[in-house]
């Protein structure tokens, strides 16, 4: 049973939060959560959107942002003062529900802290905050683990035992992890037996080894940027190739692979452009000497570069009727590339984008250059991504007026457009559950 100072403790800590909520939401919602609905807006319409697109993703203390600046801009507002009470229930509760849940944690925190494994205590403790980042207990006590860290460094002889483990402590606080291993390994000098401290050394060496592969595909992002500014695509492609076989989530990578193909396409593009309109010149050029059968391998050899291009097509189909013997002539064959490619469009135009995305990526896993597959690939994904959001804000605005049956069916016509589109998800989630309170 939570008693009534932990409850009293919690208003009071939300007070102060509310109070700072108008300095740093702006900020800190637009760089670190990427909302796509503004958080400052300029009409009531859009600022109730943002309140219910927080609430129903569970980012409470933002919605209660909201729905505060909505009620400044209409204190009359009904639907904001019942939004806000939801959203300040719904914020009491995940506070103390925090607390509740990661009371074992601290407690086994404040152990470690007791038994001076400043260490185990500080992991402890991060592992909270990751889990609940507002959570006071946690903060005070991280805060505790770093005074009792410092004051050992302190107090230690200099090049002593205790000195080179409080500094090796104090480095891993700060994510030094080269410093702290070297620290480290400095107190095994002096004591061989700590099994307890190697395993900490193993455990920070490899800390420090992906902090080293995190650097490594830092420097192969920059590698990968210089290779597209120098027009150097195909190395582009390459080395973030690379880069997404050691972090297959890495999304820069993904957004810079995309961007390098398609200027990769482009350059290729522009290349067989100038291949085709060379060949074509000369097949012309033959065609009026009189030599069809020279133009027509040139045409056909056009032909098999761009299959679509009509200048060749049509010469071909001239010089066929003026000499029909020419017929046994071996003729390229359409790719199969294209076919695909009309039938992701078909797809598109049908607003199914699943389908066409995975046909095209299917092209594009087969022929990386192709800028056609490309295009339309952007394409696809632009009028998924235009549609999604649309659906969502129908929903939201279906909730905000009463229509729960219109805003669950906007919702599952988001999930139908793109089953990966989480706010909806969320939205379904939650309107489910309050259907169920």
């Amino acid at each position: 049973m939570i008693s009534r100072s932990v409850v009293d403790r919690t208003r009071k800590f939300m007070e102060i939060r509310h109070r700072m909520a108008s300095i740093f939401f702006p900020i800190f919602f637009a760089t670190v959560l990427g909302l796509s609905l503004p958080l400052r807006a300029d009409s009531p319409v859009e600022v109730l959107q943002s309140a219910l697109d927080a609430y129903f993703n569970g980012r409470y203390d933002e919605s209660v942002h909201f729905f505060e600046q909505l009620l400044e801009m209409d204190p009359k507002n009904v639907k904001a003062k019942q939004g806000l009470k939801n959203a300040q229930r719904k914020w009491d509760e995940q506070v103390l529900r925090d607390r509740e849940q990661e009371r074992k944690a601290l407690y086994v925190a404040q152990g470690y802290l007791a038994k001076g494994k400043v260490v185990e205590a500080f992991d402890r403790c991060r592992e909270i905050l990751a889990r609940a980042p507002n959570l006071p207990e946690a903060q005070e006590l991280i805060t505790k683990v770093r005074g009792k860290a410092e004051k050992s460094l302190r107090k230690a002889k200099p090049e002593s035992s205790a000195y080179y483990e409080a500094q090796g402590d104090l480095a891993y606080m700060e994510g030094d992890w080269f410093k702290a291993a070297d620290s480290w390994e400095k107190v095994l000098v002096f004591n061989k037996d700590r099994l307890d401290l190697m395993q900490r050394l193993e455990d920070t060496k490899k800390k420090l080894a992906e902090r080293q592969r995190e650097e490594r595909i830092q420097v192969m992002l920059d590698l990968a940027r210089a290779n597209s500014q120098r027009g150097l695509f195909s190395d582009a492609v390459k080395v973030l190739g690379e880069v997404l076989q050691l972090d297959p989530t890495n999304a820069e990578a993904r957004q810079l692979l995309n961007e390098a193909r398609r200027s990769a396409a482009q350059q290729a593009q522009a290349k067989k452009d100038g291949q085709v309109q060379e060949i074509n010149q000369k097949a012309m050029d033959a065609f009026s000497l009189g030599h069809r059968k020279d133009a027509l391998a040139l045409f056909h050899q056009v032909l098999k570069i761009d299959p679509d291009n009509r200048l060749a097509g049509e010469y071909r189909d001239r010089i066929l009727g003026l000499d029909p013997t020419l017929l046994d002539e071996p003729a390229p064959r359409r790719s199969g590339g294209a076919a695909d490619l009309a039938s992701a469009t078909t797809l598109i135009q049908a607003e199914k984008f699943i389908e066409a995305i995975e046909i095209v990526e299917r092209v594009l896993a087969q022929n990386p250059n192709d800028l056609k597959a490309q295009n339309l690939l952007d394409e696809a994904r632009a009028r998924q991504r235009e549609l999604v959001e649309q659906s969502y804000r129908e929903a939201l605005t279906a909730y905000s007026r009463g229509d729960r049956e219109e805003c669950l069916r906007k919702l599952q016509d988001c999930r139908k457009i793109d089953p990966d589109f989480s706010r909806a998800k969320q939205a379904l989630i939650k309107i489910m559950q309050e259907g169920n309170e």
